[in-house]
C-alpha cells in the first residue's frame, strides 16, 4: 500500500482497505503458486478510467514482486487490485466548490442547477448567480474553484469557467467532465 501512495502521491491510511486487500492478496498469491489466470472482465474500463492507478499498482506489484521473489502479477490481478484503490478515491473525492451563472440567473440555471446535480456528484453548487453578479459572488465565496455558465463571462476571472448549454447536453456533460478531473 505505501509504494502505491509514493507512486500515486495519495494517502490510503484506511484499515477497511488494508481489510480488503489482504482478503484479495492471499487467494491471489495462491494462484500465482499453482498458476492459475483469471479473467477480469473490467480490465479494459479499469485501465482507461483509471490508468494513472492502474499504473502505479502496476509498478509497486513489480517492485513487491522482486523484493520477495514471487511470480510475475498479470495485468488481470493488477486490475483487481486497482479497483481497491481507485474505490477508496471514489470514496473520498473532494468537492469541488462551484457557481452556476446564466445571463438572469433565474430560469434556466434552476434548469441547469438540477441537471449538474443529477450527473456530478462532486459538484457541490454554492451559489446560482448572474453575469453581472460573478465579480461579487467570486469575492463573496473565496473558496469557488469552478464556475458552469450559459454565457462567456464580460472579463477573465480566476477560475476556470466551463460554457454549456442549459440542457447540458452531451458534449456539454464530456466537457465538464474534463474540467472536474482535472480539478481533482
Amino acid at each position: 500500500m505505501s509504494a502505491v501512495e509514493l507512486l500515486t502521491n495519495k494517502h490510503f491510511h484506511n484499515s477497511d482497505l488494508v481489510n480488503r486487500l489482504s482478503e484479495h492478496i492471499r487467494p491471489m498469491l495462491n494462484r500465482l503458486d499453482n498458476h492459475i489466470n483469471i479473467n477480469n472482465n473490467l480490465l479494459d474500463q479499469i485501465k482507461i478510467e483509471y490508468s494513472a492507478m492502474f499504473q502505479a499498482v502496476k509498478r509497486a506489484i513489480k517492485q513487491l514482486a522482486s523484493k520477495y521473489n514471487l511470480s510475475e502479477v498479470d495485468d488481470n490481478e493488477i486490475g483487481f487490485l486497482t479497483l481497491y484503490f481507485a474505490s477508496e478515491l471514489e470514496k473520498h473525492k473532494k468537492h469541488i466548490d462551484t457557481l452556476i451563472m446564466c445571463t438572469t440567473g433565474i430560469g434556466t440555471s434552476e434548469l441547469l442547477k438540477s441537471k449538474i446535480i443529477a450527473n456530478f456528484s462532486n459538484l457541490n453548487i454554492v451559489d446560482v448567480i448572474s453575469t453581472a453578479s460573478l465579480d461579487e459572488a467570486l469575492r463573496r465565496y473565496p473558496q469557488i474553484q469552478l464556475v458552469i455558465s450559459t454565457v462567456r463571462p464580460l472579463h477573465a476571472v480566476s477560475v476556470p469557467v466551463v460554457v454549456v448549454s442549459a440542457m447540458l447536453n452531451m458534449e456539454d456533460r464530456k466537457k465538464l467532465n474534463e474540467e472536474v478531473k482535472h480539478l481533482q
